[in-house]
């Protein structure tokens, strides 16, 4: 995924670059929001990058797809483990839809916590590619 943007500051070796928000950026969170429209991303500057320049920014597709399974599959099995053991223990119906809930839940906490291991793998994380003056 490309997406092309403006850099607004850069300072330590890192470069604060602003985007449009496109149909692309919709669910992805690698950037924050920072008005109406108005994306903005803190990445590593290469040498020479000063304010004002127009960045190319990319992410590598196995990295969008892969973030997506950990976001959508986690939380599925552990859904299916918690109600599934709840069924072992021949609980209600009830009982079972809060063992899934409860294991949705863990699952949202154990990718919190995985969140910076998991984009601390190579082409996880945005970077800038390419510098248009």
């Amino acid at each position: 995924m490309d997406e092309t943007g403006v850099v607004r500051a850069v300072s330590r070796g890192r470069a604060e670059v602003e985007f449009r928000r496109s149909p692309a950026c919709e669910r992805c969170g690698a950037c924050a929001p920072s008005g109406q429209g108005v994306l903005t991303a803190e990445l590593e500057a290469p040498e020479g990058l000063v304010p004002g320049d127009r960045v190319r920014v990319a992410v590598e597709p196995g990295a969008v797809l892969g973030s997506a399974a950990w976001l959508c599959l986690l939380p599925l099995a552990a859904l299916l483990c918690g109600v599934g053991w709840a069924h072992l223990l021949k609980a209600g119906p009830a009982v079972q839809l809060a063992c899934g809930l409860a294991g949705v839940a863990a699952s949202g906490l154990l990718l919190r916590l995985l969140d910076r291991r998991l984009a601390a793998r190579p082409g996880w994380t945005p970077r800038i590619v390419e510098v248009r003056r």
